[in-house]
C-alpha cells in the first residue's frame, strides 16, 4: 500500500486529487496538510510513504518543507506538484534537495498514476513538459540561472544570508561552525563570481529567482 500525505494550500485541488485517486487499489491518502507547517508535522506523525507537495503555499512554502522532512526522514518520498512549468531551475534545485518527483498539475490521470508509482518504487520522475524544457535549456545554454551549479547545503545558506540570518544564527540551525558557513558562503561567491551579498541579490533579481521566493525560502 502506498501511503500519501497530501499538500496544497488549495481545499478544492486536494479534493479533487482525493477523488482522483479513491478508486485506485493500491494508494491511500492518510493525510492533508493545507501549507509547509502543516505537512512537516504530519510528515513527522504519519510516516507516509510518499508527500504529494505543491510549491506555492503561505509560509514556509512547499520547498523548504520538503527540506525539513527530508532532514528528518530521508527514507520519505516526495513529488512535487507545481503549476510552473517555464522556470526550469526549480525541479533542477527540487531534485538537488532530494525530491524524487516533478508533475504539472496539467498531467492527466494515467501520468498521475504512473509517477505515483515510479517515485515509490524508488525511481525519479519528471513531467515529459519539464524534462524537455530542461534538456534544450541545456543543449542552448540560454539564460541558464548559474545558481544551478550551487549544492543543497550551500543554496540552504544562500536564502538565510539573504534574509539577513547571522552566521552563528545559521551554524546554530544547521549544526555547523561558524567557519563551516563561512566556508560554504565563500565557495557560493567564487561559484558564482562574486563579491558580495549586494552583487548576490542583483544575480538572484536577474534571474527572478524572488518571484518564487515564497516557495524556495530556505532552499
Amino acid at each position: 500500500m502506498i501511503t500519501i500525505l497530501l499538500v496544497d494550500d488549495h481545499k478544492l485541488v486536494r479534493t479533487a486529487i482525493k477523488l482522483l485517486l479513491k478508486n485506485i487499489p493500491d494508494v491511500e491518502i492518510i493525510g492533508e496538510a493545507a501549507n509547509g507547517e502543516e505537512a512537516v508535522q504530519l510528515a513527522k506523525k504519519l510516516t507516509p510513504n510518499l508527500v504529494l507537495m505543491d510549491l506555492k503555499m503561505p509560509g514556509i512554502g512547499g520547498l523548504e518543507a520538503t527540506n525539513r522532512i527530508l532532514n528528518y526522514n530521508p527514507e520519505i518520498r516526495i513529488m512535487i506538484l507545481s503549476s510552473c512549468i517555464e522556470e526550469v531551475y526549480i525541479p533542477t534545485h527540487m531534485m538537488k534537495l532530494g525530491a524524487a518527483g516533478y508533475i504539472t498539475k496539467n498531467a492527466d490521470i494515467n501520468e498521475f498514476i504512473t509517477a505515483i508509482h515510479k517515485v515509490h518504487s524508488g525511481a525519479s520522475y519528471i513531467a515529459p513538459e519539464v524534462a524537455q524544457r530542461i534538456a534544450l535549456n541545456q543543449a542552448n545554454n540560454l539564460n541558464t540561472s548559474p545558481l544551478t551549479r550551487l549544492s543543497k547545503r550551500e543554496i540552504q545558506i544562500m536564502w538565510m544570508v539573504m534574509e539577513g540570518t547571522s552566521v552563528h544564527e545559521i551554524a546554530k540551525k544547521l549544526f555547523l561552525s561558524p567557519k563551516t558557513v563561512n566556508t560554504y558562503r565563500y565557495r557560493t561567491f567564487e561559484k558564482l563570481q562574486i563579491k558580495n551579498n549586494v552583487q548576490l541579490m542583483h544575480l538572484i533579481y536577474h534571474y527572478k529567482m524572488l518571484d518564487h521566493k515564497q516557495s524556495i525560502s530556505h532552499l
